[in-house]
């Protein structure tokens, strides 16, 4: 099973002071990144379809932009994701969920995996949103949320803007993204995506103020 309930490092605690954000956080706030327009629909279900519109790559990461779009169809108001009672909207603002317990199927899943076996996926959030260290953890791959997504509902369709932090890039090779959606109609499904061409436009990233060292 590609995305597994995860394990609580013990090591990892909620901070209880406020501290300065590792730089490898998010992409980086003061550069353009290397676009590649993709536009390519890469899951989809009777009522439900996921796109990959882009990549803008940076030296030290990428950002995936993923959208889900899904539309109410034939089903009762209050039977569709996009009902406010639905359990949709919990999985918005939980973040944790033990191993023990079961991944809720409302919850939309996406990570990517590479030829050598290693992954990472959007349930591991945990693992940097209370990361205390400035030092991106060694010999693992993240895929991390990047502030300002959304989502919003009008005229019976769910939307939600997902664009994910990919960090470090890539090999210069394929790799998989990996969707599920359970409670969308959209088992895992795999996409390849250009590990080498994403390198590529990295080296296309310039700052917005190249005067500034």
């Amino acid at each position: 099973m590609f995305f597994e309930p995860r394990e609580q490092p013990s090591s990892i605690q909620r901070p209880t002071t406020r501290r300065e954000e590792p730089a490898w956080l998010q992409p980086p706030a003061d550069s353009f990144g290397g676009v590649i327009p993709l536009h390519e629909a890469v899951a989809r279900s009777e009522d439900a379809i996921i796109v990959f519109s882009e990549v803008r790559a940076y030296a030290e990461g990428c950002v995936l932009d993923v959208t889900a779009k899904l539309r109410r169809g034939e089903k009762l108001k209050d039977d569709w994701l996009g009902s406010p009672e639905s359990k949709f909207f919990e999985t918005l603002t939980s973040h944790h969920y033990a191993r023990e317990s079961p991944i809720p199927d409302e919850l939309l899943r996406i990570g990517v995996q590479f030829q050598d076996g290693s992954k990472a996926t959007t349930l591991e959030y945990h693992l940097f949103h209370y990361h205390n260290g400035q030092h991106l953890p060694e010999g693992k791959p993240l895929l991390i949320p990047v502030r300002g997504y959304g989502w919003s509902v009008r005229r019976d369709v769910l939307s939600i803007h997902d664009p994910l932090w990919l960090t470090p890039n890539p090999p210069g090779e394929f790799f998989d993204l990996v969707i599920e959606w359970p409670a969308a109609g959209i088992p895992e499904t795999r996409h390849r995506v250009d590990g080498r061409a994403i390198r590529d436009a990295a080296r296309h990233a310039a700052p917005y103020w190249p005067d500034v060292r």
